[in-house]
């Protein structure tokens, strides 16, 4: 009968304890959540921006490829006109700005 007593004893002591350790974490939990709140919106428009950013790289990419194309076919057909001394002196020119480093952008 002791026995039973003191197992009801510490189970109403072990019910007491955890209710008031609840009662603290909810009210730190309750301090917390404006900021919890406050992160999880600064987080969300960070990944809109996010993608926004990926879809700019992505059309510049594909722009810088299509002009490098057009280049590309601009070179080649420049070489294949005739050998006269306009097209030679472009060339060279050419030449000369493709071995320089471009400008930096300011």
């Amino acid at each position: 009968m002791i026995l039973t007593l003191l197992a009801v004893l510490c189970v109403v002591g072990t019910k007491l304890l955890t209710s008031i350790r609840l009662r603290g974490l909810r009210s730190q939990l309750l301090e917390i959540q404006p900021v919890v709140d406050d992160l999880r919106a600064k987080a969300g428009k960070a990944e809109e921006e996010a993608a926004s950013l990926q879809h700019q790289i992505t059309v510049q990419e594909t722009l810088l490829a299509g002009l490098q194309d057009a280049v590309r076919a601009l070179e080649a057909n420049a070489l294949q006109s005739g050998p006269d001394l306009e097209t030679a002196e472009r060339m060279v020119m050419l030449r000369t700005l493709a071995d320089t480093e471009p400008p930096e952008p300011t």
